[in-house]
């Protein structure tokens, strides 16, 4: 990678495509097509939100069945929390569209830099995609999880004559939707319908959550640039030039204070947000991870949830 491959788009396009998949990307126009789209989204969100709550209130609390009531309750929370973000997403569309381009305006302008400068952003840039694989691993990777599992145990259980059919979220459904829940159409029905939400899920973590550490990156790079022009500032150069490079600087810095406070302005909120959350997230899955592990069985799934709540 080098400085002419610089492009937000291209460089994270981890981050961008998954935010084109759920059709978050703040560039995406908001028309007709758009709002079905994001109807349809937030029907699926809605629908498993009640459902799980359903299970944890009417079922797994009442009978005591505490560790699927843990589960179930992380993927509540999980669902209030991509809500969230996609809420935050629309709302500040434009600033966050305004960000993605002064970080295209800097690229640009790294263009004509000497190349020991052009190597100081680009090894932010670099960072910055680091930040976005991870995600990629800890978000799709874990929900990929959910849908191998059941199908390695519906290809175990086919292995040894007992065939069952094994759900992607085990719930208790509210009747009549229960009754039906093991006929194969139905069963299939759900699965999609699950699945739909468990992709989902995952784009709005790998799409959103590496953004923040992004911009904050581009805007450690560019004070990394300042600190070398400074260091060299008043190197070989007459009092006029250095008042001109001390206005640049000072420019430069007032320009990534005000990105700096947008940044703070956008996500915040959603940041203190989070922090409280995990404080539930960790020891639900947990005390998942236990219980399973009380009853000789390892929760992949829940494991690798664990490891993405402490990103």
């Amino acid at each position: 990678m080098d400085a002419t491959d610089l492009n937000f788009e291209e460089m994270f396009k981890i981050a961008t495509v998954s935010m084109r998949l759920n059709r978050s990307h703040p560039s995406i126009a908001r028309d007709r097509r758009w709002k079905i789209q994001f109807s349809v989204i937030m029907m699926i969100t809605f629908s498993c939100f009640l459902f799980l709550s359903y299970s944890i209130f009417c079922h797994d609390i009442k009978f005591g069945k505490f560790a699927e009531a843990s589960k179930n309750g992380t993927m509540v929370i999980v669902s209030l929390t991509i809500t969230l973000k996609y809420i935050v997403l629309l709302h500040h569309q434009d600033s966050i569209k305004e960000l993605i381009n002064i970080m295209e305006r800097d690229y640009a302008a790294a263009q004509d830099f000497c190349n020991e400068d052009k190597e100081i952003v680009v090894q932010y840039a670099k960072r910055g995609v680091t930040v976005c694989k991870f995600w990629l691993v800890f978000g799709f990777g874990t929900s990929a999880i959910f849908p191998i599992k059941a199908f390695v145990l519906m290809g175990y259980y086919y292995w040894k004559g007992e065939f069952a059919l094994v759900p992607l979220f085990d719930l208790t459904y509210p009747k009549p939707i229960e009754d039906y829940k093991d006929v194969t159409i139905f069963f299939w029905l759900l699965f999609i319908f699950t699945f739909s939400f468990d992709v989902y899920a995952s784009s709005m973590y790998v799409g959103f959550d590496p953004m923040v550490p992004i911009f904050m990156l581009h805007t450690c790079g560019q004070l990394d640039l300042l600190s070398r022009h400074i260091s060299t500032l008043f190197v070989s150069a007459n009092k006029e030039e250095i008042e001109d490079g001390l206005k640049k600087i000072i420019s430069k810095q007032q320009d990534l204070c005000k990105l700096v406070d947008r940044v703070k302005k956008n996500f915040s909120i959603l940041y203190e947000y989070n922090m409280k959350a995990t404080t539930f997230l960790l020891p639900l899955t947990t005390f998942q991870i236990v219980e399973d592990l009380r009853d000789k069985r390892i929760n992949v799934e829940f494991i690798s949830f664990f490891v993405g709540c402490i990103l």
